[in-house]
């Protein structure tokens, strides 16, 4: 399985990466039509910025517990995570 660590991961995703050029196009024609479609299946894509706060959030769970993380079980309980960062980030624009 790619990705089962994070040195597999990133020797996945470099050569993935490597072979973008060959990606077929989504239906449609566009990276746009990708995204707008996943959109309407509640599939919004994460930014970098929201990704390292929840493997932040993941490695102190995993702290507290005496390992090296503990992932969200649970797409629900992740995206409730994520929306409360980003609400405490728009207060803090707001100031």
């Amino acid at each position: 399985m790619g990705g089962t660590n994070r040195a597999c991961a990133q020797e996945t995703v470099q050569s993935m990466l490597a072979d973008r050029s060959s990606w077929p196009l989504p239906q449609g024609g566009s990276a746009k039509a990708l995204l707008d479609r996943l959109s309407t299946q509640q599939s919004a894509p994460v930014a970098w910025e929201d990704w390292l706060y929840l493997d932040n959030l993941e490695k102190e769970a995993g702290t507290a517990q005496g390992r090296p993380r503990v992932k969200f079980d649970n797409h629900d309980k992740l995206r409730g995570a994520l929306r409360q960062y980003q609400l405490s980030k728009a207060r803090m624009e707001q100031r």
